[in-house]
C-alpha cells in the first residue's frame, strides 16, 4: 500500500525511478507471499500470518491457493491439537476465504463462508465486521431484505462501523426503491462523513451522485490526512466481477 501511495502520487514524480526494483508493487507483494509462507510454515498455530498470506496471495490473484490454505488452517484449528494463537484472526480468515472464492464465482461457496463468519460464538457474540460484510454481500447478490437484517443485527460499532452500517442500509434501500430508507442514510454518512469517507463515497456513486462523488474525492485529495489513502482507494486492483446487485 504504501508503494502504491508513493507511486500514485505526482508530487513524488522525478525523486525516484518507478522502474527500479525496489519500487515494483508486484515484486514486493511476491516477496511479502515467501516471507509469510515460510512463518506460517514454521508456526502452524498462529492464524495470524496465515490470514495475512491469504490477502497477500489474494493481491497476486493466487485466489485458488489462498481458498485451500484456509481451509486446511480453519480445519487444524477447529480439530487439531490446541492452543492455537490469534484465534481472533479465525474469522477473518474465513472472510478473506469468503472473497477469495466470490473472485473465483463460486458465489455460493463464498456466500456460506461468510455466513459462517458471522455467526455469534458461545458466548452469543458476533464479529462486527463480518456481519457488515455480510450484509454488503448479501446487497450484491441482490438480496436486500437479507442485507438489511444484517447490518441492523451488528453491535458494538465504533464510529467508522456506523458509517459501514449506513452505507450497507443505504444499499438495500436502493435496491427496495426504498428513496426515503436510502436518503437517511445518506444524510446520516454526510453528517459524520469525518472518518467515513470511503463508506459515503461508495454510497454517493451507488445513488449515482457523481458531481458530489467528484467533489468528495478532491476534497480528500486535497487534505494532507487522507490523500495518500484516497490516491490508494482510487487504484485498480485484482478482484471478481459484478455481482447482481451492482457491485
Amino acid at each position: 500500500a504504501d508503494l502504491v501511495a508513493v507511486r500514485s502520487d505526482k508530487r513524488f514524480d522525478g525523486l525516484f525511478d518507478p522502474e527500479a526494483p525496489q519500487f515494483n508493487v508486484e515484486a514486493a507483494v511476491v516477496r511479502r507471499v515467501d516471507l509469510l509462507r515460510t512463518y506460517a510454515d514454521s508456526n502452524p498455530k498462529d492464524l495470524q500470518p496465515e490470514a495475512e498470506l491469504a490477502h497477500a496471495l489474494m493481491a497476486l490473484g493466487r485466489n485458488e491457493e489462498a481458498v485451500d490454505r484456509a481451509a486446511r488452517t480453519l480445519t487444524r484449528a477447529a480439530y487439531g491439537d490446541g492452543p492455537f494463537k490469534h484465534l481472533d484472526h479465525k474469522s477473518w480468515l474465513m472472510d478473506l476465504r469468503s472473497q477469495a472464492l466470490a473472485r473465483m464465482g463460486r458465489y455460493q461457496e463464498a456466500l456460506a463462508q461468510l455466513e459462517q463468519a458471522a455467526k455469534p460464538d458461545s458466548k452469543g457474540d458476533a464479529d462486527a465486521d463480518q456481519v457488515l460484510d455480510l450484509g454488503s454481500f448479501y446487497c450484491n447478490l441482490g438480496r436486500a431484505d437479507d442485507s438489511l437484517a444484517a447490518a441492523q443485527s451488528a453491535t458494538g460499532l465504533n464510529d467508522y462501523g456506523k458509517g459501514v452500517q449506513a452505507y450497507v442500509q443505504h444499499c438495500a434501500a436502493l435496491l427496495k426503491h426504498d428513496t426515503a430508507l436510502a436518503e437517511r442514510m445518506l444524510a446520516f454518512l454526510r453528517e459524520h462523513k469525518k472518518g467515513n469517507q470511503g463508506p459515503l463515497l461508495f454510497a454517493l456513486l451507488r445513488g449515482n451522485h457523481m458531481d458530489e462523488a467528484a467533489k468528495s474525492i478532491l476534497e480528500s485529495l486535497a487534505a494532507v490526512d487522507r490523500r495518500n489513502s484516497m490516491l490508494v482507494e482510487l487504484q485498480d486492483y485484482l478482484g471478481s466481477k459484478a455481482l447482481p446487485g451492482g457491485e
